[in-house]
């Protein structure tokens, strides 16, 4: 049972409330919903906090039944012994008057129940995970005239001390956490939600990002230099993108500053396979394109298929192969296979041309000899 103690500062009939008064008040705080949590209630829920008392006069005899003139408050910090809480902040107040008509509290048999927030919302004037919420009343009297609180004819009596500190009934307790996990235990949502998309924006770091489905994002990146892995051992497949019907591009990366940006690995004797459909696989390079072999016994660039293999070149630009060895530079290994060049081309051996087989020369054309010899041949 609380106990509010009032002594009085004003002379007037209003003396069954104001001279030694003894408030008895049985707080009963039914919706308490949100008291000590930050999120916000289902917005199906009533936003209201039950406020029950019973005001009795200085004889302990309930007060005449009528609707009176109240005041609540709300502090935040402070210690609640002195009016006006001066050690805290006043975050919120519910003002109930007559004003010509029944709009006060109604007492009966000294009993008056008020739905706090009825009037006043609190929205977010309140922070309810504050530990220290006094709840302070004024009462001013059952004037019907009561326009203005606190102005006649309804002079208010002053708030009632020491004020009374909100606690949270028992299950409230539990409403703090998520089934037994504080919000320190909990991934929070830095941003609005959008159609109920989970949404995290923060600095931390995350061992694994994984979706049933498919994770959608517009970057993904380290905070620190390092090794940045899609895909780990256990994945038989790992899609970085599908360019679909729509004018899709799939980048793998850009390098700046004369850094390079590789696929695959030399390790492991993994295969690293450029797969095109009809449209074919292009390279283009404003530096060149360089194939590098660290065996001597692999192939360094292999060809092959049922296509053919074409090289356009600009006017004025060569095709080189170079070795560093006396291995072989173009080594046709099919007996049937033969090296050709178009009817205007030019064929120029600037070293020595061997023909173990013979050669065959066909067409009317006039060969020249670096000794000035010719040799003309007619069809």
């Amino acid at each position: 049972m609380n106990v509010w103690y009032h002594l009085s500062t004003i002379l007037s009939q209003r003396r069954v409330l104001q001279i030694a008064g003894l408030l008895t008040l049985c707080v009963a705080f039914i919706t308490m919903l949100f008291f000590g949590i930050a999120a916000n209630a289902a917005p199906g829920v009533n936003q209201t906090v039950s406020f029950q008392g019973r005001l009795l006069d200085s004889q302990g005899q309930p007060v005449p039944e009528g609707y009176y003139n109240i005041q609540f408050n709300l502090y935040e910090g402070g210690s609640g012994q002195e009016e006006g809480n001066p050690d805290g902040d006043l975050v919120w107040t519910e003002t109930y008057v007559n004003d010509g008509g029944n709009n006060g509290v109604h007492i009966k048999n000294g009993y008056l129940s008020v739905d706090l927030g009825t009037l006043n919302p609190f929205g977010s004037q309140v922070d309810w995970n504050n530990d220290t919420i006094w709840l302070s009343m004024n009462i001013a009297g059952s004037s019907v005239l009561c326009e203005t609180f606190g102005t006649a004819p309804c002079i208010d009596d002053g708030e009632m001390l020491p004020m009374k500190r909100l606690t949270a009934s028992p299950y409230a307790l539990n409403s703090g956490m998520l089934n037994g996990k504080t919000s320190d235990d909990l991934i929070h949502n830095g941003t609005a939600q959008q159609t109920g998309n989970f949404n995290i924006n923060g600095t931390g770091i995350a061992n694994i990002l994984q979706g049933n489905t498919s994770v959608i994002t517009p970057m993904i990146d380290g905070t620190a230099e390092g090794t940045l892995a899609i895909g780990q051992s256990q994945v038989a497949t790992v899609n970085v993108g599908v360019a679909d019907d729509k004018d899709q591009t799939i980048n793998i990366g850009t390098g700046n500053a004369n850094k390079s940006i590789n696929i695959g690995t030399t390790s492991n004797y993994s295969l690293l396979t450029l797969q095109g459909g009809d449209g074919g696989v292009r390279i283009e390079s404003g530096g060149g394109f360089a194939v590098q072999s660290a065996d001597i016994g692999i192939d360094s660039l292999l060809v092959d298929g049922q296509g053919s293999v074409a090289v356009n070149l600009a006017q004025n630009r060569s095709f080189t192969v170079n070795s560093n060895d006396n291995g072989w530079l173009f080594d046709i290994k099919d007996d049937a296979d033969t090296i050709r060049t178009g009817s205007q081309s030019l064929l120029e051996v600037n070293g020595y041309a061997h023909f173990n087989q013979g050669l065959t020369i066909q067409g009317s054309r006039t060969y020249t000899t670096p000794g000035g010899a010719s040799l003309s041949t007619k069809i």
